[in-house]
């Protein structure tokens, strides 16, 4: 079974806006990490690899989502903040 070009940008774009979406919420996170009951140096190392797969999650979004992508949701974001 071959999957159509368009069918394959469709299904990037969509995975790449939900890993965008879900690296947001790793954002809380960290203040659940921020009084749980460890050394400084052990939720240090906490924070520092949820960052990082924050980010990790983030970069993927972006490149799976790629220019038109980012160009459409910049239209349609802006495009409501744009009417007044």
């Amino acid at each position: 079974m071959t999957v159509s070009p368009r069918r394959r940008r469709q299904l990037s774009f969509w995975i790449g806006i939900i890993l965008v979406t879900l690296s947001f919420g790793i954002y809380p996170t960290y203040l659940i990490v921020a009084i749980l009951p460890i050394s400084l140096l052990s939720r240090s190392g906490v924070a520092v690899g949820l960052l990082a797969v924050s980010w990790g999650m983030f970069c993927a979004g972006s490149v799976l989502v790629g220019k038109q992508g980012l160009a459409i949701l910049k239209r349609r974001i802006f495009s409501r903040w744009g009417r007044g």
